[in-house]
């Protein structure tokens, strides 16, 4: 049917074109006035202009309604497509389950190496942070510097600090030496 219809469009597009080429423009009358002859009494009094104008818009509405009907029709086509009818494309959707089936082993096996890499990474920077803190708190025992509560932990830094660079410098807080 749909054939049938691209067809006859064809035809009337044909036809429409031969009559609108048919067809005098509006100066085409102007030289019949001055004298060129006739201007056209085949058709009538009127000339060409009155038919020609008429089955322009009888062939211009056929092919406007018959171009609706294909349209319809092949939309109708389309709505009763099937995804099994896609060739190809139909099984994408398919293989795309299967990728995402076979990765998802390999992505929770990822997963699970990047979290102990995490925690083993976590694990080795609590223990040099320990180190850290066993060594400056072992420094500061040996030098006599803990701060006022006792606790070894926490060195008491600062005043040590300033003993020592008066100490080793013979310099005063003031500036003077």
């Amino acid at each position: 049917m749909l054939n049938f219809l691209l067809v006859v469009d064809v035809l009337i597009a044909i036809g429409l074109v031969a009559l609108i080429l048919l067809q005098r423009g509006p100066g085409a009358t102007a030289g019949a006035a001055f004298g060129s002859g006739a201007s056209g009494t085949v058709f009538g009094a009127r000339g060409s202009s009155n038919f020609l104008t008429r089955a322009t818009a009888v062939l211009a509405t056929g092919f406007f309604v018959v171009s609706m009907a294909m349209a319809m029709i092949a939309a109708r086509q389309v709505e009763n497509v099937q995804v099994g009818d896609l060739g190809v494309m139909s099984q994408v959707e398919q293989m795309a389950d299967e990728v995402a089936e076979d990765a998802q082993p390999a992505l929770e096996n990822a997963i699970d190496e990047a979290d102990a890499a995490f925690n083993q990474a976590a694990d080795a920077a609590d223990d040099a942070v320990d180190g850290v803190i066993d060594a400056v708190s072992e420094t500061a025992s040996d030098l006599g510097m803990t701060d006022d509560a006792g606790d070894d932990d926490v060195p008491a830094l600062a005043p040590a600090a300033d003993e020592a660079a008066a100490a080793g410098d013979g310099s005063s807080d003031d500036g003077s030496q």
